[in-house]
């Protein structure tokens, strides 16, 4: 009998290792096909010239406290710039910058596997699933910007820190703490999850004591704990302090060569809770993020909802709070309270800032995942079997509910489909934010088949008169230019072999040209117009080719 159970463990555990593997392969499906055809957005070219030009070619970077967040996403693009092959910025393409957000969002699916007994086996490959196809999760992670790496180094520090209280083990101590300072140096926000896991580590014993529980936080920091354990808990703590902050301040430090960084990465604080108060065009209300998630339609394209994850969370959430730690599983129910916790807390937080754009809400929105996984678990649980019914037949109800759970979830991979392959630049797509369109990628191509014809070749001058920063990701689609300027305001002298500027300055900008020129338009974001001026006599040469 007791070798039959184990053999039927086995099986089990044949099985688990294939569902995740499975799921991580259907992750890596939706996350690195066509990573070059979606245009930049202005921030991931902007982020693309920090790491491609500034750090991989000039080994200039220096962090800066005021824009562009932390330096882990501009290393970590290091490798794989070198190992593309690259030996100019300007030979660099999208995906040489993708790759990295792609590559830890796989890791996020990952991460899972040393979760999977807090989470419980069937809620690890459920949220496995979630995590792979939704469309958040992966338009993100098919974007070159910080916001998959903070997940990442979150979800790590949350799994790290789990493995810790079930080990005690002065490795994993030290991996939460090399993860909470690789989140630091991930993006600023990462102290609204610092402030999501103070809660849950406050407040998740606190639940355990009124349920008369023994949480894993007392097994660790028990009071009259033998002195030879005593030792090994200082070095436990030591080594999670010191890692935390010497990975923190290689970052900031740009490896020691810039101490001023780590000054800054404290004072940035200043500028981000200014902004975060005065918000500005990116001010929003405090229903944003959950309208965005739950349904979100705009004119006439696709209806787009996460609701599914959004509702099983609550499930997953309601179950952790009201379970014991005797009941049967799914997973751990502190684990389970502790991410409960923490999802709630920096979603009230991310809620409450005037500041929002939609990619915030990803640390939130994955421990709504996680929880969603055991939500599913909990709700085929307690569906009740037919009475009085034998064989198959007693288990419909459990079947009916696993064929709609298992039919949601089919629907909301094609909406991540529609997101990331067909919607992606559409502003109908609730996950794109201000993004250019396929006009200004054409405007390079433009400027690419006009070089041929001029003396400069891609020397040539390139005027480009336009207010504010409203550029973006102009410079990144002229990135083999040698000789591109950039104007606030119209200046004196405007000629040149090519001229860009804005359809509010082209009448200005057209009276001080004093030689012929030929006009073309291009987007750049949804009402927003560029008009393009190519002196004649390399136009007519470029027709001549057409013709």
């Amino acid at each position: 009998m007791e070798r039959v159970a184990v053999s039927e463990q086995k099986r089990l555990a044949w099985w688990f290792v294939a569902g995740f593997v499975a799921v991580a392969a259907l992750a890596a499906a939706y996350r690195v096909p066509r990573l070059g055809e979606r245009v930049f957005h202005g921030d991931e070219a902007v982020q693309a010239f920090k790491a491609g030009q500034e750090l991989y070619e000039d080994g200039e970077y220096a962090y800066d406290p005021e824009e562009y967040h932390g330096p882990t996403l501009y290393y970590l693009t290091v490798p794989a710039l070198w190992l593309g092959g690259i030996e100019r910025f300007a030979d660099s393409t999208e995906v040489h910058y993708r790759v990295v957000p792609v590559i830890f969002g796989l890791g996020i699916v990952v991460c899972l596997w040393w979760a999977r007994d807090g989470l419980g086996r069937r809620a690890t490959l459920i949220a496995g699933l979630f995590t792979a196809i939704s469309p958040a999760m992966v338009f993100y992670s098919r974007y070159y910007i910080q916001e998959s790496l903070l997940v990442f180094f979150t979800f790590a520090t949350l799994v790290a820190g789990w493995r810790y209280t079930r080990r005690r083990n002065v490795v994993w101590a030290a991996l939460c703490g090399a993860s909470l300072g690789m989140m630091h140096s991930s993006k600023e926000t990462c102290v609204i999850s610092y402030f999501g896991v103070a809660v849950a580590f406050m407040l998740t014993p606190i639940w355990a004591r009124i349920h008369d529980e023994e949480h894993p936080l007392n097994r660790v920091f028990r009071r009259g704990e033998s002195e030879d354990l005593r030792p090994g808990l200082v070095r436990q703590v030591a080594a999670f302090v010191a890692a935390g902050a010497l990975v923190s301040m290689l970052m900031f430090s740009s490896f020691f060569t810039n101490p001023q960084g780590i000054i800054d990465s404290v004072m940035s604080y200043t500028v981000y809770l200014q902004r975060a108060v005065e918000s500005g065009i990116h001010h929003h209300p405090a229903t944003y993020y959950l309208r965005l998630l739950v349904y979100t339609h705009r004119s006439a394209g696709p209806v787009f909802s996460e609701a599914l994850v959004v509702g099983l969370a609550l499930v997953g959430a309601v179950s952790a709070l009201v379970r014991h730690d005797r009941d049967n599983k799914p997973g751990n129910v502190h684990f389970l309270r502790f991410v409960t916790v923490y999802t709630v807390a920096t979603t009230a937080v991310y809620s409450s800032i005037n500041y929002k754009t939609p990619w915030s809400i990803l640390c939130s929105l994955h421990g709504m995942i996680l929880l969603a996984g055991a939500g599913a678990v909990v709700l085929l649980r307690l569906t009740p079997c037919l009475p009085g019914t034998a064989g198959a037949l007693r288990y419909a109800p459990k079947t009916v509910v696993g064929l709609v759970l298992a039919a949601l979830s089919v629907q909301l991979g094609w909406q991540s489909y529609l997101v990331n392959f067909d919607y992606y630049d559409d502003p109908r797509n609730p996950y794109v934010y201000a993004h250019p369109v396929s006009g200004v990628r054409h405007l390079g191509e433009r400027a690419e088949a006009i070089a041929r014809y001029a003396p400069e070749k891609h020397d040539m001058l390139i005027r480009v008169i336009t207010p504010g920063l409203n550029y973006w990701p102009l410079p990144w689609y002229l990135r083999q230019f040698s000789n591109v300027g950039y104007w606030e305001d119209v200046p004196e002298e405007c000629d040149a072999p090519m001229v860009v500027t804005t359809a509010k300055l082209a009448p200005e900008v057209h009276a001080r040209l004093k030689t012929e020129y030929q006009s073309e338009n291009y987007g750049l974001r949804p009402g927003i117009r560029l008009v393009v001026f190519i002196r004649r006599d390399l136009w007519d040469a470029f027709m001549k080719t057409r013709q």
